[in-house]
């Protein structure tokens, strides 16, 4: 059997295995699994790439979890749900008015938006005229704080289509099967529109590295997004984590959640466009040296900057009600707030984000991540 056969039957295992986890036929999903696990043994040694062996191995986990699932338990009280009575309600879409350049600096990310998703949605028929691949998910990763969910949101009103962004208590559930049930809701629900984009922060959490418990919602996730721009809707899929390394390695791959962009800290320009926007309307002694704070903020996420602000606006509140005079923001307040508000992403953190990064461009450097 060719290689291409191959991968064609693994993608083919795992849609069966997937249908059968849905059926509740745990022990023919663990079959179809342990088959696939095998044929993944076979591709890494066909193709030397060990990321093949990775898989399999964690297929092989999958597979005795679907075992036990298949098991009766031992001792069961009765009336114990086996599946959630009701449905998790659904997400409202919203129609953000918020645009790319309403968001202050991340440079990088609006170029990489720009190429990678609205170009190529935009211009379809370019694309496909050079037989360039259209379609699949973005990820966002950086440290907690840096806007992930704003920039999302953001380019949902550059596209101005509905945007969803579900609650992660909404998705996963404690019940067997339900986390896949409820993203297919999702993804159905959204696909009534032409076009519709859906965020899902700490994706990480939902998708995690096969073998766990929630195994189901990663086969289904891969058979959802593999379909993402089949169909009459169309859906653009923004996933947002802290944990980039603890994803499922198929979840990461062209197609899926493919294109990859760090979200950092701010960097000069955009701290400076951040306490512009947040002092815009505020009463600041004139004097304020705008850029000198912002180099003072530099290592805080945008969101430690926001509460730097906070502090610094609450101390001249203080001092107005105090005095009964009126007061305005100065040095001496931000000073205060600084001191407050420590940076909270240490260089080990950013180091481990960059060498993800670096291994993400270079495969053959780590081949166990792809």
């Amino acid at each position: 059997m060719t290689v291409t056969r191959k991968v064609a039957e693994l993608s083919a295992l795992e849609r069966l295995a997937w249908q059968a986890i849905r059926d509740g036929n745990y022990q023919d999903a663990a079959l179809q699994t342990v088959a696939a696990a095998a044929l993944c043994y076979d591709l890494a040694e066909a193709e030397r790439d060990s990321q093949y062996a990775l898989d399999g191995t964690d297929l092989v986990a999958i597979a005795e979890e679907l075992t036990s699932m298949a098991e009766p338990p031992k001792s069961q009280t009765p009336g114990t749900p086996i599946s959630a009575d009701e449905p998790a309600p659904l997400p409202i879409a919203e129609l953000p008015k918020l645009r790319l350049d309403d968001v202050a600096g991340m440079d990088d990310v609006k170029a990489a938006f720009h190429e990678k998703v609205l170009r190529p949605l935009r211009h379809p028929e370019i694309y496909e005229r050079f037989q360039s691949e259209l379609g699949g998910g973005v990820l966002l990763y950086g440290p907690p704080g840096t806007g992930k969910t704003f920039i999302a949101k953001a380019l949902a009103g550059e596209l101005g289509v509905p945007f969803y962004c579900p609650e992660l208590s909404g998705i996963k559930s404690k019940y067997v099967g339900e986390t896949a049930k409820n993203m297919t809701r999702l993804f159905e629900e959204a696909r009534k529109h032409p076009l519709s984009v859906i965020f899902m922060d700490e994706v990480d959490s939902l998708l995690a590295n096969r073998g766990h418990r929630h195994a189901d919602a990663v086969a289904q996730f891969l058979t959802l997004a593999d379909g993402m721009q089949n169909g009459d809707g169309k859906l653009l899929l923004v996933g947002a984590t802290n944990r980039p390394w603890s994803i499922d390695s198929a979840v990461l791959r062209p197609g899926r959640l493919g294109t990859h962009v760090y979200v950092g800290l701010p960097d000069p320009k955009a701290r400076v466009a951040m306490l512009e926007g947040m002092l815009r309307e505020v009463p600041c002694d004139p004097a304020l040296p705008r850029t000198l704070l912002a180099e003072q903020c530099a290592g805080r996420t945008g969101a430690e900057i926001k509460e730097i602000v906070t502090r610094a606006k609450a101390r001249a509140i203080e001092r107005q009600i105090a005095t009964h005079m009126e007061q305005q923001v100065g040095e001496a307040d931000f000073a205060h707030a600084l001191a407050q508000v420590p940076p909270g992403t240490s260089a080990e953190e950013l180091q481990k984000f960059e060498e993800w990064r670096t291994r993400r461009h270079n495969p053959d450097q780590d081949q166990g991540e792809d």
